[in-house]
Order: C-alpha cells, then sequence, then structure tokens
C-alpha cells in the first residue's frame, strides 16, 4: 500500500482485470456467484453483456478504452492486454451504463458525439449533475 502522499487519484472498483501485466487468474472464474460478485450481470443474470473497461500502459503513455456488446469479463480482460494495457479495470456493464462520448465545443454550446452509434441514450448526461460517477479526460497544452 502507498503511503497517501504518493498517491495520485483512487477509485473504488471491482479487482482488477490485468495488474503489473498479469490477467487476474479470477477473470476466468467457473464459480458464476464470484464472477456476478466481482464484474457484476445483467438483470436475469447473464454475464456476456456490454462492458467496458479502461487500461494504462507501461510507460503510462497512453490509456486505453475499451467497450463492446456481448463481452465477457475474460474477453475484456484479454483484449486490454492484447492492446497493451499493463493495468487495467473494468468500468461499466449493460447498455445504458456502458458509454463514452466526445465534446466538441461549438459556436455557443457543447455537442455529445457517442463513440459507438449504439451509444445512444441520453449523450449529454455528463453536462449536468448526475446521481451516477463518471469521470473525463482533456487535453493538456503544453505549449503556454
Amino acid at each position: 500500500m502507498k503511503v497517501m502522499w504518493e498517491i495520485q487519484s483512487w477509485r473504488q472498483n471491482g479487482p482488477m482485470l490485468v495488474q503489473n501485466n498479469e490477467i487476474n487468474p479470477d477473470t476466468g472464474t467457473t464459480d458464476k456467484n464470484k464472477s456476478v460478485e466481482y464484474w457484476g450481470a445483467t438483470v436475469d443474470g447473464n454475464t456476456v453483456t456490454w462492458r467496458s473497461g479502461i487500461g494504462l500502459s507501461a510507460n503510462k503513455k497512453f490509456l486505453y478504452y475499451v467497450a463492446g456488446p456481448g463481452l465477457t469479463v475474460p474477453t475484456l480482460a484479454n483484449v486490454l492486454k492484447t492492446i497493451g494495457a499493463v493495468d487495467a479495470m473494468q468500468l461499466d456493464i449493460n447498455p445504458y451504463w456502458v458509454h463514452f462520448v466526445s465534446v466538441q465545443h461549438l459556436q455557443d454550446r457543447l455537442k455529445a458525439d457517442p463513440l459507438l452509434p449504439e451509444m445512444h441514450d441520453n449523450p449529454d448526461r455528463y453536462f449536468y449533475n448526475y446521481s451516477r460517477d463518471y469521470f473525463y479526460v482533456t487535453t493538456h497544452n503544453t505549449e503556454q
């Protein structure tokens, strides 16, 4: 455990999918109760659903986001590791909650553009107070 002043950020979530370039062996558990407890399922108990995850490259210069329908936890973990994430976690599951938008600043307003056409439900939800947590990433202008 790092001492508090070394921690730059912290987020409560389920177990890591990938940590130190190793896939968490629990991602492949055949114990459905354990899998659901750690990484969730649909309302009817299906573990194959929309899922999203985020990962960080070894040099910490690349942040990877993965999302799609019909994903299992092992598939999500394998994809994140394959693309280069050495540390990765699941973000959300189920169609409404797996959501990613880019934001454009137009002349007098902000416009949210979903990453995928299926992410059409309430794309501007992040412009207002919301009952769920979310995060955003911005670019840093180094030329100032």
